[in-house]
């Protein structure tokens, strides 16, 4: 399913929504393996005393929160301009679209922790988790030290956020035909959609770092 998902996803996520049996448990089913999936590839970046259970426990209920916060008020966004998709429908399609990246940018995570690591471990928990200063003395001293890892870095971060951008550009749409949108009231619901998204993604940040007392988790 994943295959076909990133292969024509224009196609097969609307089939898929409109599947007349249960489609929000089958997309639920293909999100929670693809958490399973990363979770378990991101296990031995745990930290010392740290427990996988219990860490992928409160992860998966700050995804969960976050994904239903975020199709709460993105349909909200879609009502508002006239949509006429539902909440169901909408969600289902968010899963669908948001596993296969989610995917995509923790493996790219892994490769750039993995780049940064051999070098410095600090470096490279500092750059997973987005609080790296790249003018400070420590990250100078890598680039120095380590200048094909640090180039490797600079190549690797702008990538994995351009690839994650053009997909949502690419998917966005399936929700305009979900919601029979125009195109520009689709581009309206689109920027409003990015806002939304980075504001969500930035509560997610404090929320991990609560559970964690300020400390990274091991597992995004």
């Amino acid at each position: 399913m994943l295959a076909s998902v990133i292969a024509d996803p224009k196609t097969n996520v609307p089939r898929l929504v409109s599947e007349p049996d249960d489609p929000l448990r089958h997309a639920l089913l293909f999100c929670g393996i693809s958490l399973a999936i990363t979770f378990a590839a991101q296990a031995p970046l745990l930290a010392d005393g740290q427990d996988f259970t219990a860490t992928a426990g409160a992860l998966l209920m700050v995804k969960l929160f976050e994904v239903l916060l975020f199709n709460a008020i993105l349909v909200m966004i879609f009502k508002l301009i006239g949509g006429t998709g539902t909440f169901e429908q909408t969600l289902t399609a968010s899963l669908y679209i948001s596993s296969p990246v989610y995917l995509f940018v923790i493996f790219a995570q892994i490769i750039g922790v993995g780049l940064l690591a051999g070098g410095d471990p600090q470096i490279a928990l500092s750059w997973r988790y987005g609080v790296l200063d790249y003018a400070s003395p420590q990250w100078a001293t890598f680039a120095t030290t380590y200048p094909t890892e640090a180039y490797g870095l600079t190549i690797l971060a702008p990538i994995t956020f351009s690839v994650v951008i053009a997909w949502f550009i690419y998917c966005w749409s399936i929700y305009r035909e979900l919601h029979n949108l125009t195109r520009w009231r689709s581009l309206l619901a689109y920027l409003l959609a990015f806002v939304l998204f980075l504001g969500v993604g930035y509560l997610r940040v404090l929320v991990v770092r609560g559970l964690g007392a300020g400390a990274a988790l091991g597992i995004n």
